[in-house]
């Protein structure tokens, strides 16, 4: 059974909250914080009060395809994936969210959650409720354009999620993937990966978990992918030549 989201603990107003410092790795913070529509602290502050920091456990359920949200969402610390459910019930993978990502803002176009999102590690977030976006998005037109970008982003991720990861032989988006992902690492040192699951992985790139499997295992093998022992989850180091090379193949 998927775990629940945590409690609510302090709000990212309070001064006195643990990790208030990841406040700065906000985009929407640090747009309202040099907007000259928005007067004074305390008037950021009394806007803000709604929003909620939350810790999430592995496979934790954000929110599921077709729900109608009331708040959006953003990365602070960990991955997040967005799955869609194809007819048979298996799992495709369209997305995955990282520090400083915004997911849920569909909501504002007024269309339910396009796919169910859900953690992959343990995870920060801050839960921002819609009606909070509206009332800062009347006061801030930086909000709004930051908003739209945001948008924009999406659609040129989803473009690269095509061409990336569904064209080529098998070894070679499994190269690219390994590379997005190392991209996303916001824990390991320059030159490391933590792997998701090999199940995942197959959905992300819309083959079996076995021909995942077996093209890791090559990697590991011929040593482009070497483990670093860490006490909670594998991390590799990995050859970027070998990978690059890899990954261009057709």
């Amino acid at each position: 059974m998927a775990n629940k989201l945590s409690s609510r603990i302090p709000l990212c107003v309070d001064h006195s909250r643990s990790g208030r410092t990841e406040c700065q790795e906000c985009g929407i913070r640090s747009l309202l914080d040099t907007d000259p529509s928005l007067k004074t602290a305390p008037e950021l502050a009394r806007l803000l009060e709604p929003v909620e920091a939350l810790y999430c456990g592995v496979d934790t359920v954000i929110f599921r395809e077709g729900e109608h949200a009331e708040s959006a969402f953003i990365v602070r610390r960990g991955l997040l994936k967005a799955s869609q459910y194809l007819p048979d019930g298996s799992e495709r993978i369209v997305r995955l969210y990282s520090k400083g990502d915004t997911f849920g803002i569909e909501r504002f176009l007024d269309r339910p959650c396009e796919g169910t999102v859900a953690a992959v590690n343990r995870v920060e977030l801050c839960r921002v409720p819609l009606r909070v976006l509206e009332e800062l998005g009347t006061s801030s037109s930086h909000l709004y354009r930051h908003l739209f970008e945001h948008w924009y982003s999406h659609i040129q991720r989803a473009d690269t999620w095509i061409t990336q990861f569904s064209t080529g032989s098998i070894k070679a988006r499994v190269a690219r993937l390994v590379r997005f992902l190392a991209e996303l690492e916001d824990d390991a040192p320059p030159g490391h990966v933590a792997l998701l699951h090999g199940e995942e992985m197959a959905a992300i790139l819309g083959v079996t978990q076995e021909s995942v499997s077996r093209v890791l295992a090559e990697l590991k093998r011929k040593g482009v992918l070497q483990l670093v022992p860490r006490n909670t989850t594998e991390l590799y180091s990995y050859d970027t030549q070998a990978l690059s090379l890899l990954a261009a193949d057709h």
